[in-house]
């Protein structure tokens, strides 16, 4: 244990620490001066003391330093991941370096997008709903002395991946809609795949062959296109998955020309659009 008292005997200045060398305690301990200078700062330091000066009503506390302390603070922030769908989350991490021992605190900003906490160490970051470029920075601040140090990441928004497929088409007798005993094997497998996957989302397209008149073939199309929604959904498939257009006359894949292949046209196509993260 080392005493001291700095200053005239009027107004002495003193306290008590450990000594850091040759002491089984801590390599530093604390130090209360009321009042102290200075001068009794730097030699109480350089004895490998932590000093801590009270208030004058002696309420609070705050630590004190050395007049030639270096005081430096380093901040590295990260992401993971740092490329993300739009809406999609980044976890964020924070790293900080301080060489006086401060209990950093932190805030997060970034232009757009939304944090789950802006004012912890670590948090999560949505992405918007615009794909970019979008800096993210978080930044350190040391309370006793209000010393701040930044850093940014930058985190890429890439839009949603968007994959289509198409199931075989659903053909129809002339002029019928009602589903054949082949239309129901090619609905079967397509009620597998929804159930397997409930992203997926089918448009159902019904069309005609050239005989007859466009606001009949329009009619006739929508019927054909409704049948196959009305198996899909009694086969336990949500109707709010499917959505029915008709063309009608309007799109034939074949030549209207020949039987043999104008045939080809009664049918009801199913575009399968499959949105990731959905």
């Amino acid at each position: 244990m080392i005493a001291f008292h700095f200053g005239p005997a009027e107004r002495p200045m003193f306290g008590l620490f450990h000594a850091a060398e040759g002491d089984s305690g801590d390599d530093r301990a604390v130090l209360l001066c009321n009042p102290f200078g200075q001068e009794a700062i730097n030699y109480a330091w350089r004895h490998g003391a932590i000093l801590v000066a009270s208030s004058a009503d002696e309420t609070s506390m705050h630590p004190m330093y050395p007049a030639n302390l270096e005081h430096t603070l380093t901040v590295d922030a990260q992401c993971n991941p740092c490329t993300v769908e739009v809406g999609g989350t980044s976890k964020l991490t924070a790293t900080a370096q301080d060489s006086i021992g401060c209990v950093i605190t932190y805030q997060w900003s970034a232009p757009t997008g939304s944090f789950a906490n802006p004012a912890q160490q670590n948090t999560a970051w949505t992405a918007p709903n615009t794909p970019g470029t979008v800096p993210v920075t978080v930044t350190g601040t040391c309370p006793t002395d209000s010393m701040k140090a930044s850093d940014t990441v930058n985190i890429q928004v890439v839009p949603r991946v968007v994959k289509t497929m198409t199931f075989e088409d659903v053909y129809f007798d002339f002029d019928r809609y009602t589903l054949t005993d082949a239309a129901q094997r090619i609905l079967a497998q397509a009620v597998e795949a929804m159930r397997a996957d409930p992203t997926l989302r089918v448009r159902i397209e019904g069309h005609t062959c050239s005989i007859g008149t466009a606001e009949y073939n329009l009619a006739l199309g929508d019927r054909r296109a409704r049948s196959v929604q009305q198996y899909l959904v009694s086969n336990g498939i949500a109707a709010d998955r499917l959505t029915t257009v008709s063309f009608g006359e309007e799109q034939p894949k074949y030549d209207n020309s020949r039987e043999e292949t104008r045939r080809l046209n009664r049918r009801a196509a199913m575009t399968v659009q499959l949105v990731a993260g959905n």
